[in-house]
C-alpha cells in the first residue's frame, strides 16, 4: 500500500468529525441498547499497528505536533517491540494489501487475548482488498493471529492492561457521561428501520490516532452487532503514562455524539452494498461532477459516486437525528457546515425526500424499501 493512499483513505475515515457506568447521568436511557467497553483485543492490535511503518510516515507527515499523545504513549512504552515479528509480519500484509492500519477492529473476530481465536467471519469486502485468493488471506491471517498472541506475551500486555485498569476505565466512563440522555440509539435505530436485533456497542480505543474511528458489523445467528471504534477527540499534553489519570480526551460530548450517529449510520445502510442497490446509485453517477470530485479529494474523502452517495446518505440522516433530538439550531449548523464547508451539494435534496419516507412509514417500514423511491426523486431534483 503507498503511504499517501493509506493517508488519504484514514481521513477520509474520520474527516468529518473536524466540522460520544457508575457515571453516566441519572436517567439515561441509551445505557439499555448501546454497550461502551474496551476491547483488549483492539487495543492489543492497537499496539501493533502503532509501532509499524505505515504509522511511522502517518507521524511523520501530520502538520500537528501534540497528534494522538495516547498512541505516541504506546510507541514509547513498547518501542523494544518495533522489531517484533508480528509488526514485521503486519508491514508484510499491509504491502500485499490484506490488512491496513485501519484494521484493529478484526480483533473483534477473535476470542479474548491470551486465546486470540477466530470466532466470526469476516465479510466478503475484506477479502477484496488484494489480488489474493480467500484461502490465502485465511492462512496469512491464521499465521498473524499466532504472532498476536506472541506479542501479547512477549510485551507482557497482561500485566499493563491490568496495572492501567484504572485509565482504560475512566476512559469508558467519560464516553458514558458524554452520552445524551436521549435514547437516541432507539431513534438511529428507529430510522433505519432495522428488520433485526441490532446490538451497539462503542469500543474507545486509545491506539488508534486521535478523531480516527470506524463502523464494523459482525452477523450472527438471530442479530448483528454494530460496532464503532472510537479514538479521544481531544489531545492532552502529556508523555508519562504516571500524568495520565482523568480527563482524558474521551469526555466531549458534541464530539462523540456527532461521531456514534454517523459511524452507526454506515453499518445500519449496508444494503447499499446489495449489487441491485449498487446500480441504482450509479444510475446517478453524472452527479459526481469534476468539481465535486475535487472537493471530495481535498479532504481525502474516497471521489467514487458510491462513497460520495453513501457519505450524502448518512450526514442527512446525521443531522435529521440531530433535529429529532430537539436541537433544530444544530441540525442547521450541522447542515450549513456541510453543504457550504464540506461540499455535499446534494444534503437538501437527500434531506427534502427523507422527509417524504418519515411521513409514509407504513408504507416503508425500512430505508431499504424506501431506498427505489429515494433515487428516482434524487434523478429530477434540481430539473423541475
Amino acid at each position: 500500500m503507498k503511504k499517501a493512499a493509506c493517508f488519504l483513505m484514514l481521513i477520509a475515515a474520520g474527516s468529518f468529525v473536524n466540522s460520544c457506568s457508575d457515571n453516566a447521568p441519572a436517567g439515561s436511557k441509551n445505557e439499555e441498547i448501546v454497550n461502551i467497553r474496551i476491547d483488549y483485543n483492539v487495543e492489543t492490535l492497537g499496539i501493533i499497528f502503532a509501532l509499524s511503518g505505515d504509522a511511522d510516515w502517518l507521524l511523520e507527515h501530520s502538520n500537528k505536533s501534540e497528534d494522538s499523545y495516547f498512541l505516541k504513549l504506546y510507541r514509547k512504552e513498547f518501542l523494544r517491540f518495533k522489531d517484533h515479528a508480528a509488526v514485521k509480519e503486519l508491514d508484510a500484509l499491509t504491502e500485499r494489501k490484506i490488512l491496513s492500519i485501519s484494521d484493529p477492529y478484526i480483533g473483534l473476530h477473535y476470542s479474548p487475548l491470551p486465546g486470540f481465536k477466530k470466532t466470526a467471519e469476516f465479510k466478503d469486502d475484506f477479502y477484496k482488498r488484494s489480488e489474493h485468493s480467500k484461502e490465502e488471506i485465511d492462512s496469512a491471517m491464521e499465521n498473524f493471529a499466532g504472532l498476536v498472541r506472541q506479542f501479547y506475551k512477549d510485551a507482557g500486555l497482561a500485566a499493563f492492561f491490568e496495572k492501567h485498569k484504572m485509565v482504560y476505565g475512566e476512559i469508558e466512563k467519560e464516553v458514558k457521561a458524554s452520552m445524551p440522555k436521549e435514547n437516541f440509539a432507539q431513534l438511529l435505530s428507529g430510522f433505519y428501520g432495522s428488520t433485526s436485533k441490532a446490538q451497539l456497542t462503542i469500543i474507545p480505543s486509545p491506539a488508534l490516532f486521535g478523531q480516527w474511528g470506524f463502523a464494523h458489523s459482525i452477523q450472527k445467528d438471530t442479530s448483528t452487532e454494530f460496532f464503532q471504534l472510537l479514538s479521544h477527540g481531544e489531545e492532552r499534553n502529556t508523555s508519562d503514562w504516571n500524568e495520565v489519570n482523568t480527563n482524558l480526551g474521551f469526555g466531549n460530548s458534541k464530539y462523540n455524539f456527532e461521531f456514534a450517529i454517523h459511524e452507526f449510520g454506515h453499518s445500519f445502510v449496508r444494503f447499499l452494498d446489495k449489487p441491485a442497490n449498487q446500480q441504482l446509485i450509479n444510475s446517478l453517477a453524472d452527479k459526481n461532477t469534476d468539481e465535486l470530485k475535487a472537493a471530495m479529494e481535498e479532504q481525502g474523502q474516497d471521489t467514487s459516486w458510491a462513497n460520495v452517495f453513501e457519505e450524502h446518505l448518512v450526514r442527512s440522516i446525521e443531522i435529521l437525528i440531530v433535529e429529532k433530538l430537539g436541537d433544530k439550531k444544530q441540525g442547521q449548523e450541522k447542515l450549513k457546515e456541510e453543504v457550504e464547508g464540506n461540499h455535499f451539494i446534494y444534503l437538501n435534496d437527500f434531506i427534502a425526500s427523507l422527509h417524504k419516507y418519515e411521513s409514509n412509514r407504513s408504507t416503508y417500514p425500512d430505508l431499504e424499501k424506501y431506498f427505489p423511491v429515494l433515487v428516482k426523486e434524487l434523478s429530477v431534483a434540481g430539473k423541475k
